[in-house]
Parts: C-alpha cells; sequence; structure tokens
C-alpha cells in the first residue's frame, strides 16, 4: 500500500463510506441503480489533484487516500 498524503474531508469520507454500505440494483439490460462505491472514491481522489492510475483509490481510517504498489500482486 502507498500512502498519498491527501486526505479527504470529513463530508466526502462520509460521501464514500455511504457509497460502501448502499446496496447496488442492477436491472435488466445491465442499468445500475445507485452508484458504484469505488468510481465515487477514485472521482473524489482525482478531485485532489491525485493522478489517473490503473485501479482505484482506497480510503485509510485517517481519511487518507492510499494506492496499491502497483509491483505487488494481489489474491
Amino acid at each position: 500500500m502507498i500512502r498519498t498524503g491527501i486526505f479527504a474531508t470529513v463530508k466526502e469520507a462520509k460521501e464514500i463510506r455511504e457509497a460502501f454500505n448502499f446496496p447496488v440494483m442492477y436491472i435488466s439490460g445491465g442499468t445500475c441503480l445507485g452508484e458504484n462505491a469505488m468510481e465515487v472514491l477514485y472521482k473524489i481522489a482525482l478531485s485532489h489533484g491525485l493522478p489517473k492510475i490503473q485501479g482505484y483509490y482506497g480510503l485509510d481510517k485517517n481519511n487518507e487516500f492510499v494506492k496499491v504498489d502497483e509491483g505487488k500482486n494481489i489474491k
């Protein structure tokens, strides 16, 4: 895990955590009801000036954006 030194605001962190707790439903045709929590987090990370990356950012308990070390494989 790589720490970015960039933090979400309290309001943003609440929005991100609520997105992860909100059920996402797909209806016929692949239409999604609700937002993808990982995309919400990614958009907010980019709004803080973090670069686009392959994959997604994470958020730790201190509201710091983190990313996976690209040299590591996750299983």
